[in-house]
């Protein structure tokens, strides 16, 4: 896995990047795959952003403060609006609390969000996560979270095991300063470890971009799909949908 694109090539090209050669019939053939929604196999996991590895006194940092933030006011609000399900998974030691008892760190999950417990480092090794991931029909994962160079490294491991995609958000992972001082493992070798197993490495920036552009071409295509139904092929349409899919894949 190289490509850095959780939005396979074969959904936002599949109306092509010559609007000239565009026939209503061919128009028609496209868009019945342009009808694919890709975006339903995608899922947000977001792991551990909690008190317990994310408060000064845990070891948390300025960095993994940042991140957090930018988790809770940048990234799950673009994901819901995009229609992806965010995973909002945490680790208790004590199987009786309840989610709305873990202290999550500068993070509200929201109503329509789909909580997960982890009694160990790999979320597939210690909640039922593949099952449920499995039943809501996902397949790609994007991940961020804490700390990289153990739970979300073992979740991360595990999930490729289990035949998921992952894309690694690098620029929303990071360890707190205890795990660094007690285990003396580099973020680049957990990069190295991750991107050996078919992980691919982005971040935010380029994934929220997708996103947007996605939404773009998605108004375009339903604009084209209304003016065929009822007027046949509108010519600058066309060459609208044709641009976005060409400079989406670029």
């Amino acid at each position: 896995m190289t490509d850095s694109k959780f939005i396979p090539a074969e959904f936002d090209s599949s109306l092509g990047a010559d609007p000239s050669v565009y026939s209503p019939e061919k128009l028609k053939e496209e868009m019945g795959l342009a009808k694919t929604d890709i975006l339903k196999e995608v899922a947000l996991l977001i792991i551990d952003v909690q008190n317990q590895f994310c408060i000064l006194e845990a070891g948390g940092n300025a960095e993994i403060e940042t991140i957090s933030e930018h988790i809770q006011s940048s990234l799950t609000p673009e994901f819901r609006k995009a229609g992806i399900q965010v995973y909002a998974i945490y680790y208790l030691d004590d199987m009786k609390k309840k989610a709305s008892e873990s202290d999550f760190y500068k993070f509200t999950p929201d109503k329509n969000d789909t909580p997960i417990t982890k009694t160990e480092s790999s979320a597939f090794q210690g909640s039922n996560i593949k099952e449920i991931l499995e039943k809501d029909h996902k397949k790609r994962l994007v991940v961020c979270g804490f700390n990289l160079s153990s739970c979300v490294l073992n979740t991360v491991m595990d999930a490729r095991k289990a035949g998921f995609e992952v894309w690694l958000l690098q620029d929303l992972t990071g360890d707190n300063d205890h795990f660094i001082y007690e285990n003396n493992r580099s973020k680049e070798v957990s990069l190295r470890e991750m991107q050996a197993e078919g992980v691919v490495m982005t971040t935010s920036e380029k994934v929220l971009r997708q996103l947007r552009d996605l939404h773009e071409l998605s108004v375009l295509k339903d604009s084209m799909r209304e003016s065929t139904m009822t007027a046949g092929c509108d010519t600058q349409a066309q060459k609208n949908v044709a641009y976005r899919s060409q400079t989406i894949n670029q």
